[in-house]
């Protein structure tokens, strides 16, 4: 039987936006720790985020599809471009045989790059959107989604299962689907805090992101909201590759937050006011703190994950179009916050233990 040391291991997150590649941190930490060799497929921002992280890795780009926003809906702006993706499905999975082969690559995890699946070697699907939210033909689409899901060995969810599921009916299966549960995953469990950092006494965060140019307008809110703010607040621009701060009165406003930046302002910080993006979500459950969600305007599963957590009265949710800073400042304390402290790392150790043995096996 092959040696753990000799096995290598593709782990390659979507490169639409940085949550794919942020979660994938504890996967490639958790890899690293149990004696394999990871190989890291990336492009433009999660390329640069996972250098970042693990500079001495071995990386290979993987281009994705560029998506456009030309409306307000992203559900049409898939739609849109429904020939454009599923080309990429098919140059994803031509390029991947011949990494496979080049790289002598011995099992894959995909981050919901749905083109990455093999016959030579087993895969990994990791999404937490098994029953999409699209307002019409959904039954359609989510048949779509299974055929191309079930084309890989496993499918692992980050999230825990039953009714304390972060992704709520999001993560729902049909029996012919068999999901591996494997708890949160934040690249904050395995980042160290920034001691050298100045951050204020006391103080309220504002985590922006999201494509343009809803991210813009949504900070223009939040910039002029803090003229008025009862609080002090530390605002993150969410702009990857810019580097500043800004002192505005009290406030700290900074362009970017790498990882150790970023769990530094979790740890001190009262609480967080952000999109509901996924990757952001398990980070605040991760950290246990408590926040203001406001989705993108038009992204179906944002919006839903707001309006599940505030039914949940875990989290409060505010709509971007009528928001203000002074409102959100009176929200933050009415709900709950998340009901359990385990952060599911047992959950991750044991999913990757059983992938590098099936990866083992069936290369021999």
């Amino acid at each position: 039987m092959r040696d753990s040391g000799d096995l290598r291991i593709l782990v390659a997150p979507l490169d639409w936006g940085m949550g794919h590649a942020t979660r994938c941190i504890p996967v490639i930490s958790e890899l690293l720790k149990q004696g394999v060799q990871v190989v890291i497929g990336a492009d433009r921002g999660p390329l640069k985020v996972l250098r970042e992280a693990y500079p001495e890795l071995e990386f290979v780009r993987i281009p994705g599809p560029v998506i456009t926003y030309r409306n307000k809906s992203f559900v049409l702006n898939m739609l849109r471009q429904t020939t454009a993706f599923i080309k990429g499905l098919q140059q994803e999975n031509e390029l991947l045989s011949k990494i496979i082969s080049d790289l002598s690559i011995g099992g894959v995890i995909s981050d919901n790059r749905l083109g990455l699946y093999s016959k030579k070697v087993p895969t990994v699907i990791m999404s937490h959107q098994l029953n999409l939210k699209f307002p019409f033909l959904s039954r359609s689409v989510n048949g779509i989604n299974r055929i191309l899901m079930n084309r890989f060995s496993n499918i692992w969810i980050p999230d825990f299962a039953g009714d304390i599921a972060l992704s709520g009916e999001l993560s729902e299966y049909k029996n012919t689907m068999k999901p591996i549960f494997v708890g949160p995953l934040s690249r904050l469990t395995t980042t160290e805090i920034d001691e050298g950092i100045e951050l204020p006494e006391n103080f309220s965060t504002c985590i922006l992101s999201g494509p343009e140019p809803r991210r813009t307008m949504l900070e223009k809110k939040v910039l002029e909201g803090l003229e008025r703010a009862s609080g002090t607040w530390v605002v993150v621009r969410g702009l990857p590759g810019e580097t500043g701060t800004e002192k505005k009165g009290r406030h700290l406003i900074l362009n970017y937050a790498n990882s150790r930046i970023l769990k530094t302002i979790f740890s001190r910080t009262d609480w967080i006011l952000s999109r509901s993006g996924y990757s952001t979500v398990m980070d605040i459950v991760t950290m246990k703190k408590k926040a203001v969600f406001i989705p993108t305007p038009g992204q179906t599963e944002q919006e839903y994950l707001a309006s599940y957590y505030q039914e949940k009265n875990w989290y409060s949710k505010m709509d971007q179009e009528a928001f203000n800073l002074i409102d959100a400042e009176k929200k933050w304390t009415k709900p709950r916050g998340f009901p359990i402290e385990s952060s599911g790392d047992g959950l991750l150790k044991t999913a990757v233990e059983d992938f590098i043995q099936l990866c083992r096996t069936s290369n021999d």
